[in-house]
């Protein structure tokens, strides 16, 4: 080609190729550098497009190659998925060939786009993928006109948000999320003005806010436009979606709106949003700085606020928000829901404007303005009749209006274009649904059935069933065979001609299709609509106990109170589901009531040997609950008897376990409990749960801590996958009663706050009332006596409110328990007077026993000490016979105080030793400090046994210190020497050290003899940058530490973070150490003052294995096994525990290992000094961490020639057998066998 053809070429080229290609190639150069920027997602890809009129410019193929390769990798990304869910963003990908459009197809599925594929035969090179509301004109088939309007749209999106601000923006991936977030819909040309409704809205903008809220297609998002266009103040609309949930995220959109207008609005709380803070800092922030905020007007409109409605916390910044906000901001918020209570106040006070449904529905003025934009040639007469028909729904009647367009399309091309231009942002799925529905009368019924059948499901129903919707004639129902729930929807919204028996028809063929289905929720309620009953009580006996089970029992006594009585008083299985349900609730009374109706209505029947086992189990329940222990007993082995029913005669178990456990005969009581739940696991019952529970508190009051943990462990797990709630609870407080006697108090308050928010949640008042009781004693063993005594007396008040004579017993001697350690006999007489009617009834009982021993503290405190005798004297023999741990502590307490009285100090001593030995033993940490809250001096005794002071240690340092109201609490009542000897005993690192820290568990560091406190303290990220000090003393350099604590973020951030960081921690440090400097930088490491004295408990669990390793070299047995012995006192838990950053992990892993090699070392010392028992228990402690460990299964067998550790080394043995088999599929080695063998010959 000659040079003067080139040019002639060059100067006929458009100059909107030429500019747009401009743009293409800063795009690619742009998405090269970073693969996650998704820019504006306005991608245009063109080839060399010939016919015989156009010829344009070809791009290099090395071009295209590269774009298809980022395209790709963009495609992947993490963040795509997200970013491509917006309502805002519009994706056009042009391509030359089938091929690319091939391409196009496997990169983008139509679950990531969420739009509609258009493909034009005709023209194969242009494919265009729709995404919300940024489509492009309908009629930009060409490439030129698809370029010119990209152009367009690229210029004039990008103009501020993009080449303004993007230096100015930390994290790129934030900032293009944003800018979909934040712009503003796509409307066309020509929009029905809402001059009344706009007028409402200018006027309400004096008031705090404006709520919108209605079903999808009333013009909410229309009218909206149409305000922000005529509104002169500056206005920011944010698109909300589920990552707005996220109360951070919707902090952060909400101020980047701001921005968007005033750029340093903000800058506090964007800077604490980049730091560890909690929400409430955040929130009381960016109220602070709205309240200074007086830079102009501003409407600040929140799309779609359905979409975060779940969340509380993000509620609740935008409640604060309007409730402190200034005059010259005002909110528009939106909602596909109604208005939120809190929200409706403002409303009532005139504080607010709300429009709804009824004031978005279109007049007929209105919708003849309709017909006119839309141009459609239509009879005021039809108007009017569709008017009337769609109710006024703006969606409706333009859909109805697009259908009278005269054109040659097809069905299905109407379909098409309506679901894209009028219901754009709906799924595909959902929008044929819509239409469907929308379009009833015009459809043939063959379109309509496909429709339904492809499109319909029980999320698209919920969806639905917001929606308003086409009146239709009971006609048009029967006739159509449509899907049955969609049956059932059309049904509730059709008109009043149907008959009452068209009606109770309909409804029953829907039940029967929930029934059929499994949907018995669904079938009961339509059952009892449509009025048979029979059907309805079927229904509710398969699924009533399920329902109890899982806390829905107001739905069930809904059901209940509907049907007639003369059918529930003659059904006897539905008195006993009553009954029972009466019982969980705590109405004992009307339990009682419901059983002898039943019992009457079963002997006017033939006889049923399954309901009678049925009525039993009910009547064993309720008898032990009222502590009527031999009658429910008997009645549980009747029961038992006469069933044939295997699920009935598991539950005839349960009661007698739990009989036999009240009875103390805990043998029999485990035996039935571990026969029982072998058969429930036989036939995957739900009892199974229930023995759980059972077996878990049997051994948890026989001080057998490890097994109730595993027990309840599981229960727990079982029955929050199965949602039997009511056992959830019962297993979440009978563990949280575990965690106290552990002695761990903060993670049995957590879990004590959640079964005690599930028994209110569900108004299981038995459960409530045990909850209340054990928070009360969480209060009391933190020192916390006024808040104990509000829980005691909250527990009392239920229990009197139902009549309960057994829970008012058990409340009220847990408040004369508590007077005992405030020292107050007169309220401890008064408590105990109110129930000694009652009490004296049941001597065999643990409440008796309970009772004697608050009596006989308050004669002691009274020194009447010759009654004191004789109680103890009865309080020790029933301790005996029970067996019951806590008790059997209370009855050794009480000698060691009576002999201290008499000066008898040899006989008391001997009597404390008896405690400590069963305190040590079974680790009962938190009933010890029960004790010594009761009387502090025996701790002062206690240290006079050399064998008993690393225990002392720990539990001084761990429960005693570390608690200010213990502390507090414990001290008072000593002397100053008492004091100092304590103090000397459980502190000796605090004293003697600039910086002590314990790092296994929960971290706790002290300055001095003061523990670390403070706001900054409270970071997270401080607390774990000092530990990441103290582990790695050497130093370490800031990009390491920016590496492991803020991997994801951008240099300029992760400085930011770092520096606040230490900042705060410096802070800390400085507030118990004046101005000495803790923390340094040497050789570009960061790094604590050498010079200081610092004390770790990991160094000093090393120093005493090491020593322990060398005494054992040099054959110094009593020394290594001292050193190994107080090694495992110090390892308490795992290396900050509550921490699993990967950074940890290793280091954690470590110690572990290191423990467990002393502790097998510690076991075998133990064996070859003969102390089978001791070596027994190490041996259990090393396989619940490792139960795949086969020297501590050898160990065990070799324990167990101790005849009385015999048959649990066996059962350890088979144990592990079995899971040996079931997890690597190996048999035991041949050495363990040999072990094994030489036990059981």
């Amino acid at each position: 080609m000659s040079r003067a053809a080139e040019e002639n070429k060059k100067s006929s080229e458009k100059p909107i190729t030429r500019n747009f290609r401009k743009k293409l190639t800063e795009e690619i150069n742009l998405a090269k550098k970073n693969t996650r920027c998704l820019s504006i997602i306005l991608i245009e890809l063109y080839k060399c497009f010939l016919d015989s009129n156009r010829v344009t410019e070809k791009i290099p193929e090395r071009t295209v190659k590269d774009f298809k390769k980022i395209l790709h990798r963009i495609l992947r990304a993490n963040d795509t998925y997200e970013f491509l869910g917006s309502n805002r963003v519009g994706l056009i990908i042009v391509g030359a060939d089938r091929d690319d459009t091939t391409i196009v197809r496997k990169l983008i599925s139509e679950e990531v786009s969420k739009g509609i594929f258009h493909h034009n035969p005709e023209k194969p090179s242009v494919i265009k993928i729709a995404i919300g509301s940024a489509s492009f004109p309908q009629d930009a088939v060409t490439i030129p006109d698809l370029l010119k309007a990209a152009e367009s749209r690229l210029k004039k999106q990008t103009k501020q948000l993009y080449t303004k601000s993007v230096s100015k923006i930390d994290s790129s991936i934030t900032y293009f999320r944003n800018i979909s977030k934040f712009t503003p819909p796509v409307m066309p040309q020509k929009i029905l003005m809402r001059s009344g409704i706009l007028k409402r809205i200018k006027n309400a903008e004096k008031k705090r806010f404006t709520f919108i809220s209605s079903g999808p297609g009333f013009g909410k998002t229309t009218i909206l436009y149409e305000y922000t266009k005529r509104v002169k103040k500056k206005t920011v609309w944010l698109k909300l979606d589920e990552s707005d949930r996220n109360p951070l995220v919707f902090l952060s959109d909400f101020l980047t709106g701001i921005n968007l207008h005033y750029k340093n609005f903000g800058r506090k709380t964007r800077a604490l949003l980049q730091g560890d803070m909690e929400i409430e800092y955040l929130i009381n922030s960016l109220i602070q700085e709205i309240n200074t905020f007086r830079d102009g007007r501003m409407i600040y409109i929140l799309d779609d606020f359905q979409q975060i409605e779940q969340n509380q916390q993000t509620v609740d910044i935008i409640y604060k928000i309007i409730d402190c906000c200034p005059n010259n901001l005002h909110l528009i918020i939106t909602s596909r829901k109604r208005i939120p209570k809190f929200l409706h106040k403002f409303v009532v006070d005139d504080e607010a404007l709300l429009l709804t449904e009824k004031d978005l529905r279109l007049d007929l003025a209105e919708t003849k303005k309709m017909a006119e934009i839309l141009k459609v040639p239509i009879t005021p007469q039809k108007i009017k009749k569709i008017w009337e028909e769609t109710r006024g729904w703006a969606f409706a009647i333009k859909s109805m209006l697009a259908l009278k367009i005269e054109t040659n399309r097809t069905t299905e091309d109407i379909f098409d274009y309506i679901s894209e231009e009028i219901y754009n942002r709906f799924s595909r799925r959902m929008k044929h649904l819509l239409l469907s529905l929308a379009f009833f009368p015009f459809f043939n019924t063959q379109i309509l059935k496909k429709s339904l059948a492809e499109n319909f499901d029980e999320r698209t129903e919920q969806e639905l069933l917001n929606l308003p919707f086409l009146e239709v004639t009971s006609g048009e129902i029967i006739n159509y065979t449509f899907h049955p729930l969609f049956k059932n929807y059309l049904m509730m919204r059709a008109k009043n001609d149907m008959s009452d028996y068209e009606i109770k028809k309909c409804k029953e063929k829907v039940a029967e299709y929930y029934e059929k289905n499994g949907d018995y929720d669904n079938a009961i309620e339509l059952f009892i609509e449509a009025g048979n009953y029979r059907k309805a009580i079927k229904n509710i006996n398969i699924i009533g106990t399920d329902i109890a089970d899982a806390g829905n029992i107001s739905k069930l006594t809904s059901w209940l109170d509907r049907i007639p009585k003369k059918l529930t008083e003659t059904t006897p299985k539905l008195l006993i589901l009553w009954a029972l349900t009466e019982e969980r609730r705590g109405n004992f009374k009307i339990s009682k009531e419901l059983i002898t109706r039943a019992e009457k209505v079963l002997k006017g029947l033939k006889k049923n040997r399954g309901l009678y086992a049925h009525l039993f189990v009910a009547k064993a329940t309720i008898l032990k609950h009222q502590g009527k222990l031999n009658p429910a007993l008997r009645m549980a082995k009747l029961a038992y008897d006469s069933s044939r029913n295997q699920e009935t005669k598991i539950f005839a178990f349960v009661i007698m376990s739990l009989c036999y456990f009240h009875k103390y005969n805990f043998k029999e009581a485990i035996k039935t409990g571990e026969q029982g739940l072998q058969i429930a696991d036989s036939i995957m019952s739900r009892a199974s749960q229930y023995f759980l529970n059972n077996l878990g508190t049997i051994f948890l009051h026989n001080g057998e801590l490890n097994k109730a943990q595993t027990y309840l462990n599981r229960c727990i797990n079982e029955a929050k996958q199965l949602n039997r709630t009511y056992q959830y609870i019962v297993a979440l407080g009978n563990y949280t009663k575990v965690l106290i006697h552990l002695g761990d108090f903060s993670n049995a308050e957590k879990m004590n706050e959640e079964a005690l928010g599930f028994s209110k949640k569900y108004k299981f008042a038995n459960l409530e009332i045990q909850n209340l009781n054990s928070r009360a004693l969480l209060s009391i063993l933190q020192g916390r006596y006024e808040k104990a005594l509000r829980y005691h007396s909250r527990a009392l008040e239920i229990a009197e409110e139902y009549k309960n004579k057994y829970l008012i017993t058990i409340c009220n001697l847990k408040i004369a328990s508590l007077y005992s350690i405030l020292k107050d006999p007169d309220e401890i007489k008064r408590h105990l007077d109110s129930i000694e009617k009652l009490i004296s009834q049941k001597t065999d009982s643990r409440e008796f026993i309970q009772y004697l021993i608050i009596k006989a503290r308050c004669e002691l405190m009274q020194h009447n000490l010759r009654k004191v005798k004789k109680r103890i004297e009865r309080i020790s023999r029933l301790a005996k016979r029970m067996k019951i741990l806590d008790y059997i502590i209370q009855g050794n307490l009480l000698r060691y105080q009576f002999e201290k009285e008499y000066d008898r100090t040899k006989e008391a001593h001997h009597y404390l030793k008896k405690m400590l030995d069963i305190i040590e033993r079974t680790e009962c940490n938190g009933l010890f400090l029960h004790q010594v809250l009761l009387t502090p001096e025996l701790l002062i005794d206690a240290l006079e046994f050399s064998d008993k002071k690393s225990y002392l240690i720990s539990f001084i340092n761990n429960f005693i210190l570390s608690s200010e109201e213990v502390s507090e609490a414990v001290m008072n009542q000593l002397s100053p020497e008492q004091k100092e000897e304590i103090l000397s005993l459980g502190q000796p690192t605090i004293k003697e050290y600039h910086l002590t820290a314990y790092l296994f568990g929960e971290p706790r560091v002290y300055m001095g003899n003061r523990p670390l406190s403070g706001e900054y303290w409270l970071r997270k990220k401080v607390k774990q940058l000092l530990c990441l000090l103290l582990l790695y003393k050497e130093g370490i350099t800031k990009d390491k530490l920016q590496a492991l604590f803020w991997p994801k973020s951008n240099r300029p951030n992760a400085d930011r973070n770092f520096w606040n960081t230490l900042y705060y921690l410096r802070k800390t440090l400085e507030q118990g150490n004046g101005t000495r400097k803790i923390i340094t930088r040497r050789n570009n490491r960061i790094i604590i003052e050498p010079s200081l004295k610092i004390f770790t408990d990991i160094e000093q669990f090393q120093h005493l294995v090491n020593r322990a390793n060398y005494h054992l070299q040099n054959n110094d047995v009593d020394r290594a096994t001292a050193e190994f012995e107080k090694a495992l006192i110090l390892y308490s838990s795992d290396l900050l525990e509550p921490y699993y950053e990967n950074w940890i992990e290793q280091k954690r892993a470590y110690y572990k290992s290191l423990k467990e090699e002393a502790a097998l070392k510690l076991a075998k010392l133990y064996l070859e000094g003969g102390k089978f028992r001791k070596a027994f228990d190490v041996y259990t402690e090393i396989l619940e961490s490792d139960p795949l460990s086969e020297e501590a299964v050898i160990g065990l067998l070799k324990a167990g020639q101790k005849p009385q550790l015999k048959a649990e080394a066996v059962k350890r043995y088979k144990k592990y057998a079995k899971k040996l088999k079931a997890e690597l599929a190996v048999e035991p080695s041949p050495e363990l066998q040999k072990a094994y063998q030489n036990l059981t010959a």
